[in-house]
């Protein structure tokens, strides 16, 4: 939960090896080997997340 919060360009590739917990084949481990390599060569990058006195929300949809 916590590479998936700070780091949301891995998040697809997490739901997907996390759907495949229940019958694993080499494939998927080796799409998990790859994502750690991923993360390994992405360590400095990622959201971070500060405590702050005020939480201040902001978004934008587009519904036309």
């Amino acid at each position: 939960m916590y590479l998936v919060n700070t780091q949301p360009d891995i998040c697809y590739a997490a739901n997907q090896l996390s759907q495949a917990m229940v019958k694993p084949t080499k494939l998927f481990w080796k799409a998990g080997k790859h994502v750690l390599c991923y993360l390994r060569g992405t360590s400095r990058y990622g959201l971070w997340y500060r405590q702050e006195d005020e939480v201040k929300l902001c978004g934008f949809t587009d519904a036309d």
